[in-house]
């Protein structure tokens, strides 16, 4: 086995979304030949996980050679790839529910549960998936939350900066992966407003 591995990450954010190691060390991998055009993602895998279940479509993602990390290998959702360095993320931060509402056109994400802002602008993405994922749209949008506000407003999107896409109101439940730095993905299902 190599002493390097490769991380997936989220482009935007820094987390990192998987980890895998190669016979041999063949220099920076292809993201393409890793994922293909997406890769699924869950939280830690509990009793109930699997229907909060998205796809990350690899228009998002970035693919990185680091040196090897057991731990980041064992649960790649606790990090973050920081200046090409990867850092770890604490147990305690992690999106809330409270922070995520969902509508027909927009989802949106609270700071924090306190309505504080900042200390510098962030970059948010959410994924959306619909009740049935196998014929629904995926949703990407992405943000940032500035210095002097307390959320971000997306419009909902098929991928940031693409036609929007709104989804019928008919009190059905999505589930919606939040990512923004400092805090670990949050998995949640929300019922639009």
């Amino acid at each position: 086995m190599s002493d390097s591995m490769t991380v997936i990450y989220i482009e935007k954010t820094g987390h990192v979304v998987a980890a895998t190691t190669r016979a041999v060390d063949t220099g920076e991998p292809e993201l393409e030949a890793l994922v293909g055009a997406e890769l699924p993602l869950r939280p830690r895998r509990e009793a109930g996980d699997d229907e909060l279940a998205v796809v990350a479509p690899a228009a998002i993602l970035k693919a990185k050679s680091v040196a090897l990390d057991l731990a980041v290998l064992s649960h790649p959702l606790g990090f973050v790839v920081n200046g090409g360095l990867l850092a770890a993320l604490p147990e305690s931060e992690v999106v809330e529910a409270s922070q995520v509402s969902l509508e027909t056109v927009a989802c949106s994400v609270d700071y924090n549960t306190a309505g504080g802002k900042p200390p510098e602008e962030i970059e948010v993405l959410t994924i959306v998936r619909g009740p049935d994922p196998v014929d629904d749209q995926l949703r990407v949008q992405s943000g940032k939350i500035a210095t002097d506000q307390t959320a971000a407003t997306m419009s909902l999107a098929i991928l940031p900066g693409e036609a929007e896409a709104a989804i019928p109101n008919g009190g059905e439940t999505y589930t919606v992966c939040v990512a923004f730095p400092g805090r670990r993905i949050g998995f949640f299902p929300v019922t639009p407003a």
